[in-house]
């Protein structure tokens, strides 16, 4: 919840009788006009700090005597940065504290490549960025900071990158790091902004697990299914389905794919790949996602599990499953719809309006585009695509008003 919010909104609580002009201003004292600005100051004067320090010595350091720059760096910047940054936190200016806790860590980082070059140090691994996403995972922890998460997550993220492009390897020790140590936080304090993140650099370490070890690409299948059934257990609904939107977006993306004969011969060959562990992950996956949904009293969000049906692995022909693949998008849609209509909830209706329409598209390419004139082919398509997104909302907005 914001200020700009609570001003919006809070005038017609009053007027409704729902909270008293002296709870409107209690709410409002809650949220400072211009804080969050001004504590982003010192967060973004520390990393600016931290830069130019380390850019300026960089930039000097082979004229820097070797005891000098050992000093620099343990003293100066390492001892100096970390010291003052908990001084500050214990004083209760955490901004100021978490900035400078952050500049310990970039100089920490880059103490570690500066003195791998003053002594010649070849690296045949990452273990030297990994203790520096240790480090980080660690004071996150520590400070409870969103900040230091995100500096943490990139740290990591670049390490797993850098082991995949210069070494050829998959950093397990990385993906550890960051699903253990970063995910048991987030479960733990559980954020939109943290979850987003935390989604987007999970997808980015299963893609390079995948890509790097050579596996079928459809083991991203389960591998992301992983993230979605954690979000199941949150104790907070409203920060589960943000964080659940990308897993999704992959598995309708998939689903999609299974739709069109040009792709269906791709998608089998990697369901011959996989086999049967593939088909007992999802399983394992979609009992564990029942048991996260039934404690939230969402059982009917057991309905996303369709999208990673496959239908493509049925033994007929590509059209037929195609087809099939046609009718589970629709059965998915008006699951979503019903369950929006059901809860009175616009989100999820309008989220099943789009699935309609998707679905629908996806078929009008499927049974028009071989056999109808390209201009003719684009005119009703539009056309259809208009009516049907007028005749839903109108749907939506009655079934809605009824509330």
């Amino acid at each position: 919840m914001s200020r700009k919010f609570l001003e919006t909104e809070s005038p017609a609580w009053v007027a409704e009788g729902l909270i008293t002009p002296e709870q409107q201003q209690r709410l409002l004292a809650r949220y400072p006009e211009g804080e969050h600005a001004v504590a982003l100051l010192p967060l973004l004067g520390g990393l600016l700090l931290g830069l130019g320090v380390l850019s300026y010595v960089a930039a000097n350091w082979q004229g820097i005597p070797e005891a000098l720059r050992l000093l620099l760096l343990l003293l100066l910047a390492l001892s100096g940065a970390y010291g003052s940054g908990l001084y500050f936190l214990r004083k209760g200016q955490e901004a100021l504290g978490i900035g400078l806790l952050g500049l310990g860590l970039l100089t920490f980082g880059g103490g570690i490549v500066l003195t791998g070059q003053m002594y010649h140090l070849v690296s045949y691994d990452v273990r030297a960025l990994l203790l520096w996403g240790a480090v980080g995972v660690a004071l996150t922890w520590l400070t409870q900071s969103r900040f230091l998460f995100l500096l943490s997550l990139l740290i990591l993220c670049g390490a797993q990158g850098y082991s995949a492009d210069q070494f050829g390897v998959y950093s397990y020790a990385a993906m550890l790091l960051l699903g253990l140590g970063l995910g048991s936080y987030w479960l733990r304090r559980p954020a939109r902004l943290t979850g987003w993140a935390l989604a987007l650099a999970w997808l980015a370490q299963m893609g390079l697990l995948v890509n790097t070890e050579h596996y079928p690409t459809l083991w991203l299948v389960p591998l992301m299914g992983l993230f979605y059934v954690a979000a199941d257990f949150l104790p907070r609904r409203q920060l589960a389905y943000p964080v659940q939107l990308l897993p999704l977006v992959a598995a309708l993306g998939l689903s999609l794919l299974a739709t069109s004969t040009f792709t269906l011969p791709w998608l089998r060959r990697e369901l011959l790949a996989v086999g049967w562990p593939y088909s007992l992950a999802l399983l394992g996956l979609l009992a564990a996602s029942a048991v996260g949904k039934r404690r939230q009293g969402e059982l009917s969000g057991l309905a996303d599990w369709l999208l990673v049906l496959p239908v493509a692995a049925l033994p007929v022909g590509p059209g037929v499953a195609a087809f099939g693949q046609l009718l589970v998008l629709y059965a998915y849609a008006g699951l979503v719809l019903w369950a929006g209509y059901r809860e009175q909830w616009r989100i999820k209706v309008n989220a099943g309006t789009l699935l309609f329409i998707v679905a629908t598209t996806a078929a009008y390419f499927r049974l028009t585009w071989a056999f109808l004139d390209k201009s003719l082919f684009f005119l009703l398509g539009g056309t259809l695509l208009l009516s049907l997104s007028w005749w839903l909302r109108r749907r939506n907005e009655q079934a809605l008003s009824r509330k």
